[in-house]
């Protein structure tokens, strides 16, 4: 069966479905004002045998659904700004993307939320963009990339100007997470002779440790 979306009221109650058909869909990302949600999901003519995965929008009163990206590769991880002004996302971007080609590197791009161009902010960076998140002020979005065993801590400005290195040039980051102002970043940091530790720094700091 098909993976949709539902939602519940906060109180308990009866759950409502907001995206049948016979599509699945994953990855949600609430607006932050709470009337729509984006999420993950193949809709091509045979989705069972490719990977063109892209981001759609659904308005949780109407059921109206959109389609905000129409890649030829495959769109992950849909996260919306803290300000609800924009969509960001990691997508990867060969043509080729059959269920057994080799995927190219996933980077992480960002688009007005109501859909329209995207941009990437990564293609400077030859590594595999993962776990993106926010920072709350909305200007910068913080992500991991593996690097010669290392699993880094990176930022970078929504225009896309610097990639920074946070924490992680000898170890790994596999979980970090931002305060409400974006002023410290919680983190688990481990090693080869380490097991994960949580730590906590200023979020202005680099290579704090």
């Amino acid at each position: 069966l098909p993976m949709h979306i539902w939602i519940i009221p906060s109180q308990g109650g009866e759950a409502q479905l907001i995206t049948p058909g016979n599509y699945n869909e994953h990855s949600i990302s609430w607006a932050p004002d709470s009337r729509n949600i984006v999420f993950i999901s193949n809709r091509s003519e045979d989705p069972d045998n490719n990977q063109r995965s892209d981001v759609w929008r659904v308005n949780i009163q109407t059921k109206e659904i959109t389609r905000l990206t129409a890649l030829s590769g495959s769109a992950f991880q849909p996260r919306w700004s803290p300000d609800g002004t924009r969509i960001a996302y990691l997508a990867t971007s060969s043509k080729v993307s059959t269920n057994d080609s080799q995927s190219d590197d996933t980077h992480l791009h960002v688009m007005p939320s109501e859909g329209g161009i995207a941009r990437c902010l990564t293609k400077s960076l030859d590594r595999r963009i993962e776990n993106l998140q926010w920072h709350p002020g909305s200007e910068s979005i913080y992500f991991t990339a593996a690097d010669k065993g290392s699993l880094p801590l990176y930022t970078v400005s929504i225009t896309g100007e610097s990639i920074q290195l946070i924490i992680g040039s000898e170890c790994q980051i596999p979980e970090y997470s931002c305060n409400a102002d974006g002023s410290m970043i919680a983190f688990l940091r481990t090693n080869i002779v380490n097991p994960p530790e949580i730590f906590i720094m200023n979020s202005g700091q680099q290579e704090a440790l």
